[in-house]
């Protein structure tokens, strides 16, 4: 759905979502491409039509709080992303995010940084595939 010309309910009823049922939202890949005033109205929208619903989602932060090769891989993906027509708009501080969560009346959150996610996701794989450096971050949060 296209979140700047189409409201939340508007996309979720197109898709035969249930508004009667809890639900819960898989948010990857979306966050870092939406103003954080979209993005922080969408959290809102999914606790507000139900208290049980829950979201997953990944998000970027600030640049500045990256090292240097961190900055470096930074500036790489976002350079091809731009160059594609969707550039990084949101960034977000992740002590800061979870407090908006928290206020929206999430009450689980879990956040992962890369090494958590490393830890969880990938340790056991054979061909070593690996998060790299500190630009992936999760949080799941629900009612």
């Amino acid at each position: 759905m296209d979140f700047e010309r189409q409201t939340f309910e508007e996309g979720l009823k197109l898709a035969g979502l249930d508004f009667e049922r809890p639900a819960f939202f898989s948010w990857l890949g979306v966050t870092p491409y939406l103003t954080r005033e979209i993005v922080l109205a969408t959290f809102e929208r999914i606790t507000a039509m139900s208290p049980e619903n829950g979201v997953v989602f990944d998000y970027a932060i600030p640049r500045s709080s990256l090292g240097p090769l961190e900055k470096m891989a930074f500036d790489a993906i976002a350079s091809r992303v731009a160059a594609a027509g969707e550039p990084f708009i949101s960034f977000f501080d992740t002590v800061e995010l979870i407090e908006e969560l928290r206020r929206l009346n999430f009450r689980h959150i879990e956040a992962l940084d890369s090494e958590k996610i490393n830890a969880r996701y990938f340790k056991d794989r054979a061909d070593g595939l690996r998060i790299g450096g500190g630009l992936a971050h999760l949080i799941c949060a629900r009612g």
